[in-house]
């Protein structure tokens, strides 16, 4: 019952009870090995993307998909069931809201020197609904230095309102807070956020 009221006050999101699910059924293997190279090598993710284990080198790391964290958010790392590290935000809602049994699992990492890799963030923008919007938004992010992977876009005709959720890659937070600022001057424009 906890649970239902929950998501009933927007305090569990959707990908909290999927990554939650989704933990559930991981299989139970031993923690990964870790190799012989030197402490704060860069260990790469699937993506290629350098995120710096500390104490342990040439990690499997990935970028956790309910928070999408890019260079250079505050970051922390949890070690998963045969998945070496999942990379979260630092104010991840999983991790925020960690079983106190699971902390002991956290462990402390950083972005590493690589550059020239391209970030996958979703953002969610709110708006007055009114002709040409999609088109404003669309012609900002082509003069930005980002790559545009996924656009949906509702309108509620009878609120008159808008919610666009873009999916972008991006090569660090600085970009993304560039455009998220230059996407809320846009006319109409109510609230810019990432994306849970």
């Amino acid at each position: 019952m906890d649970l239902y009221a929950a998501i009933g006050r927007n305090d569990v999101s959707l990908q909290q009870i999927v990554g939650a699910i989704d933990y559930l059924l991981e299989p139970v293997l031993p923690p990964p090995v870790p190799t012989t190279s030197p402490a704060g090598t860069p260990a790469r993710n699937e993506g290629g993307d350098a995120v710096r284990v500390r104490g342990v080198g040439n990690l499997l790391t990935h970028i956790a998909g309910c928070c999408q964290p890019v260079p250079y958010d505050a970051i922390v790392g949890f070690i998963t069931r045969g998945k070496g590290v999942t990379i979260h935000r630092g104010d991840c809602g999983n991790m925020l809201n960690l079983p106190d049994a699971e902390r002991a699992r956290l462990i402390d990492v950083s972005w590493g020197e690589e550059r020239g890799t391209r970030y996958h963030v979703g953002i969610r923008i709110h708006a007055f609904d009114r002709q040409g919007l999609l088109r404003d938004v669309s012609t900002l992010l082509a003069s930005q230095d980002v790559d545009v992977v996924s656009v949906n876009t509702r309108s509620d005709p009878v609120e008159q309102m808008a919610e666009m959720t873009i999916g972008l890659h991006v090569d660090d937070v600085s970009r993304l807070t560039t455009v998220m600022d230059r996407l809320s001057q846009l006319r109409n424009v109510q609230a810019v956020e990432r994306s849970r």
